[in-house]
Parts: C-alpha cells; sequence; structure tokens
C-alpha cells in the first residue's frame, strides 16, 4: 500500500504541476494562429454567412466535447447533442422562471456537469462500444422524456426561447457582434479544457486513454477520472446548447436529437480528436461544408458519407484529417533533416 501510495503521489504531484508550468510555444502559436482564423474570415463574408460561421463555432464546442472522452480518455460517447439540448432546453426553464441570462446559462451548464458525472458512472465499468451504447440510450431517453415529452414545461411544438444577452453597449443583436461573443466565451472554454490536458487529469486520461492497467498499477484512479471527463465534456456541450439555442432565439427538439450526436461523433473523428484544431474543423465541416456544396449545385445530403469514410480512415491509425495533416508534417520534417545531413 506504501508503494502504491508513493507511485500515486509521484504521478499527481511534482510531474503534474511541471507540466502544468510548462506551455510550449508551439501550443501558443498555434491558439493565436486559430483565433485569428476564425476572427479575420468573419469580418470579410456577407451577413448570411456570419450566421453560419458562428453556428459552426458553437458546433465546434460540441464536437470538443467528444474530443475530451474520445481523444483524451478513449471512451466512446455518443451523447453530444443530447447535452447540447440539455444545456438549451434548461437555460430556457430557468430564463422563463427567473429573466437573467447568465443565471440561465450557468445554471444550465451546472446541470449538464452534474448529469455528465451521472452518465459517466458506468463508464467505470463499461468499456468501448458497450459505454458507446448506454451513452446512446440516454440520448433517446433524453429525446423522448426531456425534449419531446415535456418534462421541462416547454411545449415540444414550440420550443425552447431564449433571447440574446444583453453586454451593455455592446449590441449582440448583431450576428457578427454575437459571434464574437460565441468565441469570447469559446476560448474560455478552450482554455479551461487545456488547462485540464496539461495538468493531473490529462496526465491520468492519456494514461487510461493508453493502458488502463498500466495506469491502474501507477495510481491512477480510473473512476474518478473517467467520471471527471463525462462531467467535463457534459458542461461543454452544455455551454454549446445554451449558445446554439440563443443564437437563434427558438428551437424545436430536431436539433438534440440522437442522430445528430451521431452526426457530431463522426465529424469529430473525421477531423481529428486529439485537439482544438479538429474541433474547430469538425465545427466546420458540419455547417459550413454543406452550405459550400450548395453553393455550387452539389447536395449536402453527401456530408454524412464523407463523415462515414472519414471514420473508417481513423480505424486505421491516423487521427482523422489533424492526424494525418501531422503526420505527414513529420515525415516532411525527418526528410529535409535527412537531406540536410547528406548536403553536410
Amino acid at each position: 500500500m506504501t508503494a502504491r501510495r508513493a507511485q500515486t503521489d509521484r504521478f499527481d504531484g511534482e510531474g503534474a504541476r511541471r507540466d502544468a508550468r510548462r506551455l510550449p510555444i508551439g501550443i501558443l502559436l498555434a491558439g493565436a494562429a486559430t483565433v485569428a482564423t476564425l476572427v479575420v474570415p468573419v469580418m470579410a463574408v456577407a451577413s448570411t454567412w456570419k450566421f453560419t460561421f458562428a453556428t459552426a463555432l458553437v458546433y465546434a464546442l460540441a464536437a470538443l466535447s467528444v474530443n475530451i472522452l474520445l481523444g483524451q480518455v478513449g471512451m466512446i460517447a455518443l451523447f453530444p447533442a443530447a447535452f447540447m439540448g440539455v444545456g438549451a432546453f434548461v437555460a430556457a426553464a430557468i430564463y422563463l422562471e427567473v429573466g437573467s441570462w447568465p443565471l440561465a446559462f450557468f445554471g444550465a451548464v451546472g446541470v449538464a456537469v452534474i448529469l455528465g458525472a451521472l452518465v459517466g458512472l458506468p463508464g467505470i465499468r463499461l468499456r468501448g462500444m458497450a459505454f458507446g451504447i448506454v451513452t446512446f440510450a440516454f440520448a433517446l431517453a433524453v429525446d423522448s422524456l426531456v425534449f419531446r415529452g415535456g418534462f421541462l414545461g416547454i411545449d415540444p411544438a414550440l420550443g425552447a426561447t431564449l433571447p440574446r444577452p444583453a453586454l451593455g453597449w455592446v449590441d449582440l443583436t448583431h450576428d457578427q457582434t454575437f459571434y464574437f461573443f460565441i468565441l469570447a466565451v469559446a476560448v474560455v472554454v478552450w482554455l479551461v479544457v487545456l488547462g485540464h490536458e496539461r495538468a493531473r487529469p490529462g496526465r491520468a486520461w492519456r494514461a487510461i486513454r493508453d493502458n488502463e492497467v498500466a495506469a491502474l498499477s501507477i495510481g491512477v484512479r480510473l473512476g474518478r477520472y473517467k467520471v471527471w471527463a463525462a462531467a467535463l465534456a457534459g458542461g461543454v456541450a452544455g455551454v454549446a446548447g445554451v449558445l446554439y439555442l440563443s443564437l437563434l432565439s427558438q428551437a424545436n427538439p430536431d436539433p438534440f436529437e440522437p442522430v445528430q450526436s451521431l452526426l457530431i461523433f463522426t465529424a469529430a473523428v473525421t477531423a481529428g480528436t486529439r485537439t482544438v484544431i479538429g474541433a474547430v474543423l469538425a465545427g466546420v465541416l458540419i455547417i459550413v461544408l454543406p452550405e459550400l456544396l450548395r453553393t455550387v449545385g452539389v447536395s449536402g445530403r453527401f456530408v454524412p458519407l464523407i463523415f462515414a469514410l472519414g471514420v473508417i480512415l481513423s480505424l486505421h491509425g491516423t487521427d482523422g484529417i489533424v492526424g494525418a495533416v501531422n503526420h505527414a508534417a513529420a515525415l516532411l520534417r525527418v526528410r529535409l533533416v535527412g537531406l540536410r545531413r547528406s548536403a553536410a
């Protein structure tokens, strides 16, 4: 027991604090480049595309919840749209009672975090697709009882309603301004997730993802960190749901039905589940890509087929599009180093 406690201290102690302090310059540059990429195009496009980009950014947050569970912990969870709906419908119910957008936002996210932890409890024992089936059953139940059953007192025919927040002198009724508001919230969420990945939870999650038996042998508390990851993923998807409802002001249950969870999951896997860039790309694939195809006369119904092919390719070991690009860049760097040495 003493030896195992010492292993746990080494895992959770100084090593975790050292990794949390070290933030590679590459991560900072990649984050800055990603934010810049999300800012510049929005200021140059037509107003109709501003709404499209705002929606894509919301779905990027939903995809980030998949990245937390699958990319970091290796847990298959098929419920991102369900937690978006939980965030949206709970926020709408709270707003009807208190009339405060911040209280509705934080209350809905808190409910999503607690519910995520509860749904994550079966993941302590279940692995792989078995846990995925449980999460999909949860999505079915929530869709039937909460979104379409009027559990929160919201008529499914009318849908949930939530106005955009009032932010002093800033007019959030304009799509571009509200896009930047969503981006600001998204950056905060991404920093919270990055903080988890760089600190003790991230070390535990990656150990669990790579080998649960080995992780257990070095003192990782599997149950605690799996539930922790599920709670964080639920909260992130809940944030996406509140922002989505505010963006539209009113939404029926259709965007939160179980098939939408499958769409978000496959898009996240196609884009890549190990980085924030993958989550952003997933949002673009879900929302922007169909619109671009329609502008050239191609039906957006082909997009799910692209996601299916992306999932099949990801099964061969590449982490989606982002992973394939990183792998190709690494090979190119190795070859360039080899050429320099040969020239020398």
